[in-house]
């Protein structure tokens, strides 16, 4: 599939604007696949991803964070900034793991708008085996690595997440 969409990207550069290559290139945080899933969108006529309203604001998100200069229509990109947006962006936790001593309920209440750190927060719970009780009930093997919690924190989900050990309440 990554070779016909390089091939579809190559075949039809030239139906491709300045604008529609610059939105590709914002919008996968400097991520080589998904800049070309963004530009076989583009050629594909799947525009929908990409209206005018959610460009400005892309390019004014990208702006506050330092990652672009907007000039008299000339757009610089800060390429020291987009690398540390790219590895500061929401993704699992694939180095530390949870202990086995402990048997650990986890449950939340993540509001929809941000549901992108909801899924996040699945897959990080599937990577560690965790079982899925109910969609937000998760039961698995604790402790948990102490930088889950500052992960929550700096995604501002931590109040609605509650974890539980299991093991104390069954003991005392």
């Amino acid at each position: 599939m990554e070779r016909l969409i390089i091939c579809v990207i190559l075949r039809n550069m030239d139906k491709l604007s300045f604008m529609d290559i610059l939105v590709a290139f914002l919008a996968s945080a400097g991520s080589t696949k998904i800049y070309r899933q963004n530009l076989y969108q583009i050629l594909k006529g799947k525009r929908s991803n990409f209206n005018d309203d959610r460009i400005r604001r892309c390019l004014h998100e990208l702006k506050t964070k330092g990652v672009v200069k907007l000039d008299r229509g000339i757009v610089y990109v800060n390429a020291k900034q987009l690398k540390k947006l790219k590895n500061n962006r929401n993704q699992i936790n694939r180095k530390s793991k949870p202990g086995k001593s402990e048997t650990i309920l986890i449950f939340y209440d993540i509001p929809e708008a941000t549901r992108s750190i909801r899924r996040i927060l699945r897959d990080q719970l599937k990577f560690w085996d965790y079982t899925m009780i109910q969609q937000s009930v998760w039961l698995g093997d604790g402790p948990l690595p102490s930088d889950f919690t500052d992960q929550l924190k700096k995604w501002g989900v931590y109040d609605q997440v509650q974890i539980i050990k299991l093991n104390s309440l069954i003991k005392n």
